[in-house]
């Protein structure tokens, strides 16, 4: 059974020192939110394209008693677990913060919890780069546009892609639909985990791009 969601808002708002502000939509989610940082932006896109993630919270608490104050970056829920992400600044990566042992309180406390704490270096993510922008644009255009498609489309087209089809294929298929609407389905095909691009992480999703059911 996948954990009962925990954390529904951001617990803390504060734009840390000299970092960037991405004001976003989460499909996901179904809400705005804001990150600060260009690691946090990449592990929320991977995040969104990764259909294991069920749900997930930005910057859900603080550890009590850490100088300087430390914000757990994501709570993520799975369907079969639940973890706290954090996204590793220079420093920390230096001082080799990346370790339970460096929150021995907390670790016990999200154990007890049942929540895997997880330590990732934001370089891991950023040399994702195909993957990154082509889900970048997944994520925009279902934001944009995702509450308009056509019912029934996605089920009509999971049916045709039992084999394996281009995105301009599909197009052509559905001829009397904005083709905007039809890449749009598919896009949510893949990012509800019923469909798979095997290209999507080496180079830039188009037209000629291949999908199919899993």
């Amino acid at each position: 059974m996948p954990p009962k969601q925990r954390f529904l808002t951001a617990a803390d708002n504060t734009r840390p020192h000299d970092c960037h502000r991405y004001d976003v939509f989460a499909p996901k989610l179904n809400r705005p939110l804001t990150l600060f940082g260009r690691a946090a932006l990449d592990a929320w896109t991977i995040l969104e394209s990764d259909p294991e993630v069920q749900s997930y919270c930005e910057r859900p608490l603080a550890i009590p008693d850490t100088k300087p104050k430390r914000i757990v970056d994501f709570w993520v829920e799975k369907k079969v677990s639940a973890e706290f992400l954090f996204l590793l600044n220079p420093t920390e990566i230096a001082k080799n913060f990346g370790d339970s042992s460096s929150i021995p309180a907390f670790n016990t406390w999200s154990k007890n919890n049942k929540i895997t704490i997880k330590f990732v270096n934001p370089v891991d993510y950023s040399q994702q780069k195909f993957l990154l922008i082509n889900w970048g644009w997944i994520i925009r255009d279902l934001s944009a546009f995702g509450k308009f498609i056509p019912n029934n489309l996605c089920e009509d087209m999971l049916k045709l892609i039992k084999t394996e089809m281009s995105f301009e294929s599909l197009e052509r298929h559905f001829f009397d639909i904005d083709p905007v609407l039809v890449r749009i389905s598919a896009y949510r095909l893949l990012h509800g985990g019923q469909a798979i691009c095997s290209t999507i992480d080496i180079g830039y999703i188009g037209p000629s791009s291949m999908i199919k059911t899993i």
